[in-house]
Parts: structure tokens; sequence; C-alpha cells
């Protein structure tokens, strides 16, 4: 059974990030087709992986630890390449006494195969970013009979029908089934078709036979950006939360930069930002100590921003009204914490957060091109990251007690709704309360009707999520049509 195309709902989608002692980064998405995506990045590759490191790396006036994958073209499906061997830089990474961690980036692993949609680092000759982040990589998996799948590692199989716009609504699939995935031969022969500046053949989708390794399902239940508790990332201490209670953060002022250009309601989005200051500070039952917009403050927001926060690794471009693709990235930056970290509720390895930044993306297009619901939902979620709030589905809290039925409809979920919610829902107001609550809240009762599958957020013992190994692919001389 393969799936068809639908109508087009905009949604939100989030990657996070965190440098410890530094910032924490976050990603936002818009819903992106094959196509459109092949379109979009100037170089599409399969390739082999050859190795995979880390370094500090020096981009657009930062430097920061980032991972550092050398590859071997194995046949390059659009663009060219200067050489067959190239290297992409993906943020995060462990160099020394710095860390950043990116639970949502990409994770490869030597020996293995790859889709990789590509934009080149300005000024370097065969280094390349992904050109929409998580969007842009595809593993290539096999079942048990030697179908060749592709599959897209940071999401699950229905965030990634959603976010294909495959599918017009997030559908959790039914328990016990295999999920839908694209073949991986139907996907190149898209890619080549747009490369020709043909139409492209429907990317077809099958069940796979025994699996092709773990993919994330999705979960309803808030968790910490740092990740589930204990939160200890290697030794590491890496939870996150204001201590406005213990006088180890300063209180939060909002200030922004510049002005967000083509919103629908021809606003300059100073009144989103507002309506997100409103909505966190105005949990019930909470002490979220968030004031502003003012002239000066230590919770950045910067409107229109041409590049990322993290030296231009998740966006360096315009996006397009009507394009999918990276809508913004923001975070908090945490302040030093002894061995072991703080305490809260009896859980060590917090950090105090000190400060934050949020960068929203410009987009161009003409006047009114930009839904104003999206971009409000995409602040609203942004700046719950700033609060240390991270994504339900990609993790959970052991202290998490919210329903099944929540998870469709939280702001924090690494997949927006399509309702583009201006305010926390229910999941994103338990973990508020959590974190800074004021007395006593009744907690729900569960009434799962399915359990959710606890599985790990890649946070113990390593900076990186981890990839089912593949195996090996003798890399083959077939790189820009040259034999």
């Amino acid at each position: 059974m393969s799936m068809t195309s639908r109508l087009f709902r905009r949604a939100a989608l989030s990657v996070c990030a965190f440098l410890l002692g530094g910032f924490l980064f976050a990603a936002t998405y818009l819903p992106i087709s094959d196509a459109e995506l092949a379109q979009r990045s100037p170089v599409v590759v399969r390739a082999h992986v050859d190795s995979v490191a880390a370094r500090l790396e020096t981009l657009s006036g930062r430097t920061l630890p980032m991972t550092i994958v050398r590859l071997q073209a194995l046949e390059v499906l659009r663009g060219r390449l200067p050489d067959s061997n190239f290297r992409l830089i993906l943020s995060g990474g462990h160099v020394g006494d710095r860390v950043l961690w990116v639970p949502g980036t990409p994770s490869l692993q030597a020996g293995q195969e790859a889709i990789l949609f590509l934009r080149p680092v300005p000024g370097r000759r065969s280094d390349y970013f992904l050109s929409e982040f998580g969007l842009s990589h595809f593993d290539i998996r096999s079942d048990a009979e030697g179908r060749r799948f592709a599959v897209r590692p940071v999401f699950s199989a229905e965030e990634d029908a959603y976010l294909s716009k495959l599918e017009p609504t997030l559908t959790p699939s039914q328990p016990g089934s295999a999920p839908l995935l694209r073949d991986a031969s139907s996907l190149v022969a898209a890619v080549k078709a747009v490369a020709a500046g043909h139409r492209p053949p429907e990317v077809f989708y099958a069940r796979p036979i025994g699996g092709v390794g773990a993919m994330g399902p999705i979960r309803p239940l808030w968790v910490n950006i740092g990740g589930r508790e204990p939160g200890n990332c290697g030794g590491t201490p890496c939870l996150f939360r204001w201590f406005w209670d213990t006088a180890a953060s300063p209180n939060g002022v909002v200030t922004i930069s510049g002005t967000q250009s083509n919103l629908s309601d021809s606003s300059n989005g100073t009144p989103t930002v507002q309506n997100a200051v409103n909505q966190w500070h105005g949990v019930v039952a909470s002490d979220v100590r968030y004031s502003g917009p003012a002239a000066g403050g230590n919770v950045s927001i910067q409107l229109d921003a041409p590049s990322s926060f993290d030296g231009g690794v998740a966006f360096n471009t315009p996006l397009p009204c009507g394009s999918g693709g990276v809508l913004g990235l923001g975070g908090p930056q945490s302040g030093p914490a002894p061995i072991g970290g703080l305490t809260f509720k009896g859980d060590a390895n917090y950090f105090p957060v000190v400060s934050g930044t949020v960068t929203m993306r410009i987009r161009t297009g003409p006047a009114g091109c930009y839904d104003v619901a999206v971009f409000l939902s995409g602040v609203l979620h942004e700046m719950g990251h700033t609060l240390g709030l991270g994504h339900p589905d990609t993790g959970q809290s052991t202290h998490s007690t919210t329903t099944a039925a929540d998870w469709s409809g939280a702001v924090m979920k690494s997949v927006i709704p399509a309702s583009h919610p201006s305010t926390p829902q229910t999941d994103d107001i338990q973990a508020i309360q959590y974190y800074y609550g004021t007395g006593v809240i009744p907690t729900p009762t569960p009434t799962l009707s399915v359990t959710p599958t606890r599985t790990p957020t890649g946070i113990s013992g390593t900076p990186r999520g981890h990839v089912t190994p593949l195996h090996f692919v003798t890399p083959k001389p077939n790189v820009n049509g040259r034999s």
C-alpha cells in the first residue's frame, strides 16, 4: 500500500541542543515534500561514511564543538562535488572540556550508507552542511528480505509522514504494526528526476519485513531539554532549569532585536513575542519570572535572522514563503554548576539557566505571505525551550503523568499541532508546574490505552544519539557520472 500526497497543512518541528556552560540551541521546521527538498538542496548524494570524529570548528566567528563526518560519494544524484571525498559538518560533539549536545541532530556511523541533501559551507571546498538539518538525512536500511529503505532516523515514521506532506495530520500507528517506509530506489529516482528538470515519480512506501532497526514511537509525556532524569551525560550534568527560588538564576527579561517581515497580520512580530511572554509567565500555579519585551534583557529574541546562532549550521539563507524547512533556532544559556550539578526535587545534575536566545529565520516573498499562526506557535515553542522544556515525543520525564490524549496538543512536541496553539497545553502546563510550581498541583490519573515505550534519549555516556549500524557498502566510482 502506497501513501499519496495530500493537502499541505503547515506545522513545525523542533530539534534542540546545548553547550555545557554555553548556549542551548533548538531548531524549528516546517514540512517539506521530498521533491521540494531536492529542489532546495544544491547537492544530493548517496554516500558511504568513512569516519566520524568531534573537533572544534570556527563558523561565522563562533568556535564550537562539531562532529565531522568524512564520506565517500557513491553516486551524486543532484549537483556536483569537487571531489568524491567530502566532509559533513554537524552541530555537536565533545572536545576536551567543551560539550555541545544536539539531541535531534542526525547521527552517522562509520561503515553505513546514507542519502544526504546538502548545501556547501561558504568559502570551504568539499565541506557541507545538511540543507535543512534533520530533514536532509536518510539512512539506508535493509529489512529481513534485503529490501532497502530510506529512513529519517531523527523522526518517528508518523512524524516523517506528516513532515513530508504525505499525511494531513499526525496519527499514531496501530500497536504492533510495521510502519510504512520509503523505498530507497524510488527516492533516488525522484531526486534524479528533479535534477533533470522532470516531474518526479511517486516515492513508494512499503512495510519492511522483520523491521529495519529502532525507530522512536510517538510518546505523550513532557521532558527536560537535557533529556530524561537523572540527566547524567557521561558524568556531566545536563538538565536545565531557571533556579529563581535559590537566586542561582536572574529573572528573565525578554528583549527583541529586529522585526519579522511578511507576517499575514501585518504586524512586526512584537505582539507574537509578547504573547509568548504572557503565556509562559501566566501558567496557573507557577512562578515563571519572564517579563518584557524591554529595551535590554537576558532573553534575546532575534527576528528576521539571516543565519542561525550555531554558526549557520541550521540555516544561513532566507526561507521563501510557501517553502518548508528550518524556521528558527533558540534556547537557553547555562551558568556554571558544581560537580554533580544543582539538585531539584531530589534529582541532581541540573545546570542553572542564566539567559536565552531565539533566532527566527527571515522569510522572503510577497507582503503577508508568512502565516502569523505558524510564527506564533514557533515563537511560543522556542521560548518554552529557553525555560528548559524539551520534546515530549523524543524523551519523557520520569515525573510525567499526562495521558495519551495529551500528546496531540502539546506545544512542545517536536511536531507542533496543525491547530498552531497560541497557549501552553495540558502537557506543557504540567511541565511548567513541575519545574516552577507554587503549590500542590492535582496529579491527573493516567488512563493510557497504550503504554508508551520508553527508549534511550542518547544522553547517557555519549553526547550523540544512537543509530543502528548498517552493513558495509563497498564504494563505487560513480561520482558526477565519471567511471
